[in-house]
């Protein structure tokens, strides 16, 4: 769908209301989010609420925003947000990838949503589309406010940084992108600016030029040729020197060790009101029912939240 006058790259539902709003990340960057409700919310009320986070080249404006509008119309109060340094938010250089601070961000949209009287702090989740899919899920291990957490799309960026294309790097391998990195920084240091991952192109590339399945996808959705998703916000690449933090921890695989429980499923949520046994993923790939597990393996389906 080409881009809308109002900046977004879909069309927002007649019935919600969407509000810009800003506040601080404990790292003192100034995020820009879009806050989504229905225009007849009860305000009088307490209700649940979403943090949603975009792919690790995407804005606000973009699939958080498809996703806010569409929860905003069943009920919840949603929140979707431009990570630090990249779109409205601020921070120098500008699009500098960080697992820790990408984590944050989601804490501090939970920080502001429960700020609002008519957002409950008990039913306060998240969801990470594409790359804030491991951020979402480090997010939710360390921040035990975060109540539920959905992923779609995930894609770990750090696990994809730290061991290659479909896991194909051996030690040598990241010991030389250690050291290959090492040697920008001194060349970004020397220059005084930061080199940059590659972009997104202006155009897909022609059908005769072979692009791996990710690579594919991606393309279709963000080049502006396309008309779908591309948003002006939303290059793609980020500072080269980024991808360091990522060879010493993978934001996703930390989940695995959390203390709030293991957990390797992709989508969970609060208890039904029903009360229902709550369901862990086995090491087998089986959900079992666990009366100890903090979170509840569901389906896909938004609709089974409210």
């Amino acid at each position: 769908m080409p881009l809308q006058p109002d900046g977004l790259t879909f069309v927002i539902s007649p019935e919600v209301e969407r509000t810009r709003v800003n506040y601080k990340n404990r790292y003192g960057i100034t995020i820009a989010a879009d806050l989504y409700t229905a225009k007849d919310l009860d305000r009088t009320a307490r209700h649940a609420a979403v943090v949603i986070g975009p792919s690790h080249g995407g804005v606000k404006e973009q699939m958080p925003g498809v996703w806010a509008n569409e929860l905003a119309q069943r009920g919840y109060v949603a929140l979707a947000f431009d990570p630090s340094y990249k779109g409205d938010s601020s921070g120098e250089p500008r699009f500098v990838s960080s697992p820790e601070i990408f984590m944050e961000d989601f804490s501090a949209g939970v920080d502001y949503l429960g700020t609002l009287e008519y957002v409950s702090r008990e039913r306060i989740g998240v969801v990470g589309i594409c790359g804030s899919g491991g951020f979402s899920l480090g997010a939710a291990r360390i921040d035990s406010r975060i109540k539920a957490v959905v992923t779609a799309s995930m894609y770990d960026i750090g696990e994809n940084y730290r061991n290659g294309w479909q896991h194909g790097w051996s030690d040598a391998d990241r010991r030389a992108e250690r050291d290959r990195l090492a040697a920008q920084r001194w060349a970004d240091l020397d220059s005084g600016e930061a080199a940059y991952d590659p972009v997104f192109p202006e155009e897909v590339p022609p059908a005769d030029v072979e692009l791996d399945p990710i690579t594919s996808e991606f393309f279709d959705y963000y080049v502006k040729s396309n008309d779908r998703g591309y948003h002006p916000h939303s290059q793609g690449g980020h500072v080269a020197v980024s991808h360091l933090g990522y060879l010493a921890t993978a934001a996703c695989a930390i989940w695995r060790t959390s203390p709030r429980g293991r957990c390797s499923c992709s989508l969970v949520s609060w208890p039904s009101p029903a009360g229902s046994p709550r369901r862990r993923r086995s090491r087998s790939g089986t959900a079992r029912a666990s009366s100890r597990s903090p979170v509840r393996a569901t389906s896909t389906s938004t609709t089974g939240w409210i």
